[in-house]
């Protein structure tokens, strides 16, 4: 087994990333650029998830190729990392939210592997791993750092920012963090049967809450909190590790012979 972490906006230059070696992984959905390194004995694999350079957009990234290459490679957790906006004004820029729900709003992605002739319906009751999001909170609680434990992920298409409108309807619905990568990763990870948490860092006050979006300071934040987010990466790999034995691993889609990574 392996373990993986996907990242975005702000968030390409952890440590473990710098000690990684680049391959591409060939999956049936197309190409997947990735890093690889080996920590405490673990193998760790690394996905940017808009690609190098950041350039992709969140509603071309290749979702199912990307989840794909993990499945091939034996990785049965993911911690994923995201720049998220805060609907409520109590979560301020800077603060770490743990997800546990989300709500979807993108539209014309690929989001499934279910197909003609291998259709599959998951759960989606606890979309984020309950037992690896619990392991990452605590490793966060012993280090001092504070999180947010419980946040309902609002998935927009992108690439432009939202209305106020839209803010405050989202919020209405019960919304506490918006953001435009969460889906469809999160389900893709649950078809394949793999573990997933989401960590999302704060960079700004959605639209309508506070002044215009500054892109200058949602990078400025980023890199505050790159410290810690590489702390709570590296003890929660180097946490001995088995086996996942929850309803994530075991919710797989029964699908069709070209898609071996998935048996």
């Amino acid at each position: 087994m392996a373990f993986a972490i996907i990242s975005g906006t702000g968030l390409y230059d952890l440590e473990l990333m710098q000690k990684s070696e680049e391959t591409t992984i060939k999956t049936p959905y197309g190409d997947v650029l990735l890093y690889h390194a080996v920590y405490c004995g673990q193998d760790v694999y690394f996905i940017p998830r808009h690609g190098k350079g950041h350039s992709v957009p969140p509603h071309l990234i290749n979702y199912r190729a990307q989840m794909a290459a993990l499945a091939m490679l034996g990785v049965r957790e993911i911690m994923a990392l995201c720049s998220v906006g805060s609907l409520d004004l109590a979560i301020p820029p800077g603060s770490l939210v743990f997800m546990d729900q989300f709500i979807d709003f993108t539209w014309g992605r690929e989001h499934t592997f279910s197909c003609e002739n291998a259709v599959g319906h998951i759960p989606m009751d606890k979309p984020y791993c309950p037992r690896l999001t619990q392991d990452a909170y605590e490793v966060a609680q012993s280090l001092g750092i504070e999180t947010n434990l419980g946040g309902v992920y609002v998935a927009t298409q992108g690439p432009r920012f939202e209305t106020p409108a839209e803010i405050k309807a989202y919020a209405t619905l019960g919304a506490t963090v918006v953001g435009m990568t969460g889906v469809p990763e999160t389900p893709l990870a649950r078809e394949a049967g793999i573990c997933y948490a989401s960590l999302g860092v704060v960079g700004n006050y959605a639209a309508g809450l506070s002044g215009d979006i500054d892109l200058k300071k949602l990078d400025q934040i980023m890199a505050k909190r790159q410290l810690d987010l590489e702390r709570i990466l590296m003890q929660l790999i180097a946490m001995p590790r088995s086996i996942p034995d929850c309803a994530c691993a075991s919710s797989k889609l029964q699908v069709c012979k070209t898609w071996p990574f998935l048996k």
